[in-house]
Parts: structure tokens; sequence; C-alpha cells
């Protein structure tokens, strides 16, 4: 119980250290720096004895890799980043918890998979406890959109996509092409690229800004 506990207050306090990043930091910079200092430290690790970090081996998976990272890393992380600059921690959280309903969806239309009543049940009572949050709370820091803010119209697109490309990313792992956190790192750092080209061409990086 106490492994949970700490599990949980460790991503609590990172996504309020990341809000009060987002206070000095332009999201599509923080990031391609959040991406690219997590892969490049994930990624060297595992390339330091695994046979799978060679050009031969990558080169064959090259296009897929980056299209995955571009739906679990890159955009998901980006809107992400938006979204909690905008709103409030607990509230980016709470709308982020839908995660686990998005993804028994798209297990049941995408894998086949079966959804019992009492999963049924509990997607139903998650989804409208999430809609009375969203109708009973107004983010005016942004303009509305119907019922909804853009930020949090970006938490759910965010996990929508995010969910979406882990799915895809089941491909690679199921044939044993890589382990979960040797792909995990080389999609953070293909996403970290994506981030930062994004970033130098709304000017949001002194130094990698595209001249005009």
């Amino acid at each position: 119980m106490i492994d949970i506990i700490i599990t949980f207050a460790l991503i609590a306090s990172g996504t309020t250290a990341n809000k009060y990043l987002l206070l000095y930091l332009p999201p599509t910079f923080f990031t391609a720096l959040r991406m690219l200092s997590a892969g490049l430290i994930l990624a060297g690790y595992h390339a330091l004895w695994s046979p799978r970090f060679t050009k031969e081996y990558l080169r064959s998976d090259i296009k897929l890799l980056f299209g995955i990272s571009f739906f679990t890393t890159f955009i998901p992380s980006a809107l992400k980043a938006f979204a909690l600059k905008y709103l409030n921690s607990s509230q980016a959280s709470l709308l982020g918890s839908i995660d686990p309903f998005v993804t028994a969806l798209y297990a049941y239309i995408l894998l086949g998979e079966t959804l019992s009543w009492p999963k049924i049940i509990g997607l139903c009572g998650g989804t409208a406890g999430i809609m009375y949050q969203i109708i009973s709370t107004k983010n005016e820091a942004y303009p509305l959109v119907g019922s909804l803010s853009w930020p949090e119209i970006a938490v759910f697109a965010n996990v929508l996509l995010s969910r979406y490309g882990w799915i895809r990313a089941q491909k690679l792992l199921r044939a044993e092409r890589y382990k979960p956190s040797e792909l995990n790192g080389i999609m953070m750092i293909a996403g970290g690229f994506y981030a930062l080209i994004l970033a130098a061409l709304l000017g949001e990086c002194g130094w990698c800004a595209v001249p005009n």
C-alpha cells in the first residue's frame, strides 16, 4: 500500500512541478526540453548494452517509430503542456483520468476485447463524473467552445491520441522488437525533435528560432 501511495505522490508532484515550469516556459519548447532530456537519458542507458540500438536494427523500423512517436509523445505532450499552462493542476489531472475509459473503448473497437457489464457501468459512471466537473467548473482563462474551454479540449485530445498511439505501439512490443523502456526512450527522443522543430517555427526558443 505504501508503494502505491508513494508512486501516486510522485506523479502528483511531477504535475505540480510541470505547472510551475510552464509559468516561465512556452508549452512547445517545454515539451521539447522534457522529451529530449528524458529520452536521451533512457535511450542512452539502453544504448550501452542493448543490441537494438544500431543503425542496421533501427533502420527497418524508423518510419513506424517516428509515426508512433507523433501520436504517443509529441502531440499528446504538447497538448498536455498547453492545457496545464491554463488549467489548475488538480483540474487537469481529474480530466486526464478519463484515460482508462478511453483505453477500454479503444481495446473494444480496435482489438476486439469484450466489455463486461461492470466495466460498462464503470465507464458510464466515470464519464458522468467528468462531465459534471466540466459543467460545474468554468475556465475563463481561455476562450470557450460551447461548454468546453480550449485547454479542456486539449486534455481530452491528449488522452485520445496518446492511447491510440500506444495501442499501435503494441505491434512492436508484441513482436518483441523492443523492450518497453527501449521503445519509450526512442519515442521520447523522436517526439522531442518534433517539438523542437515546432518551437523553432513558433519562435519559442531564441537560439533555435527560424529567421524570417
